[in-house]
């Protein structure tokens, strides 16, 4: 199966390890996919997707400036989130403070979130929403972290006071 909306990307490098590859890609465009055709490979006509004009650029300040730093909290209590990512998102973000809609992008491709998710935010138009479910998804998975970690808390407790009334 394949989504409708998609990335138009570059190959920046492939690696062959056994009998897999992996590909390093660079995004050039979001593109919507028409005349879709399977002979051997697929292939398609697509129409480049311009997001809309951003009408309130204050409010999208707060918003974007909020979302980055739940990002980073998130990052840092995030065991499949690399540390290096955290610094290497901070430079990005600083080189292109007013680019909205790149900090969502690069926000959004380093979430730990199922593929619907980053699917709805690929296709989503309007900013301001991408940077709400940017918010909401990474506020759903703060929410599951302190959960798991204290869940984690109390199992370990509970063991450790069954090994001590049992030795």
């Amino acid at each position: 199966d394949l989504y409708q909306v998609g990335v138009l990307a570059k190959i920046i490098q492939t690696v062959r390890i056994q009998n897999n590859a992996k590909i390093l890609v660079e995004a050039i465009d979001k593109v919507e996919l028409h005349n879709i055709t399977n002979d051997n490979m697929f292939e398609a006509e697509y129409e480049i997707i311009q997001d809309e004009e951003i009408i309130n650029t204050e409010e999208l300040q707060k918003s974007t400036s909020g979302a980055i730093e739940l990002f980073m909290d998130y990052a840092k209590n995030h065991k499949k989130i690399n540390p290096e990512i955290i610094e290497a998102i901070s430079a990005e973000i600083n080189k292109t403070p007013q680019d909205f809609n790149y900090i969502a992008n690069v926000l959004s491709c380093h979430l730990s979130s199922s593929l619907l998710v980053k699917q709805t935010l690929l296709e989503e138009t309007n900013l301001q929403a991408k940077i709400k479910t940017i918010i909401d998804t990474i506020t759903s998975g703060m929410v599951q972290i302190e959960t798991e970690q204290s869940l984690q808390q109390r199992l370990k407790k509970q063991i450790e006071k069954t090994q001590r009334d049992y030795y």
